[in-house]
């Protein structure tokens, strides 16, 4: 790994940690975090500091019910599989700007798949209306959702 992968792996590891206590029973976080910035599947936001101040990860598989199977992905799959979604702000911008990473990497992607607020089922929504949906999420429901 080289030093800037690693140094950005710590630095989205850290913060995961500090917002996500699952994440504190993981094996090793810094390899979660480089191998999704390794494939672009993870964005981060950072306030005028730069400091992380929300983090997104997730993957394109085939259809709902693949994305429980670790690291696997399909570049051209048409379900986004979204694995974590910490928004430590007031801001509406941070998610906002989080979908349009989404948008952008995942255009062909037409539901979005997801286990929410540490519930056992996954959640399967159309991907258009779960992008407007995070626009009138209240802040406490998108904080911490992860599989």
């Amino acid at each position: 790994m080289n030093d800037t992968l690693q140094e950005d792996a710590e630095r989205f590891a850290e913060f995961i940690l500090a917002h996500y206590p699952p994440a504190r029973t993981w094996d090793d976080p810094v390899s979660y975090c480089a191998w999704h910035i390794g494939h672009a599947f993870i964005a981060a936001v950072t306030d005028d500091d730069h400091e992380i101040v929300a983090i997104a990860s997730a993957r394109p598989v085939d259809r709902p019910g693949m994305g429980v199977l670790p690291a696997y992905f399909n570049e051209w799959g048409e379900c986004l599989h979204i694995d974590l979604l910490i928004d430590t702000t007031d801001d509406r911008r941070a998610v906002l700007c989080l979908r349009e990473m989404a948008k952008r990497r995942f255009p062909h992607c037409k539901v979005a798949a997801m286990f929410r607020h540490f519930e056992g089922n996954i959640k399967v929504y159309p991907i258009e209306k779960l992008y407007r949906s995070l626009e009138k999420i209240p802040k406490e429901k998108h904080e911490a959702v992860a599989a």
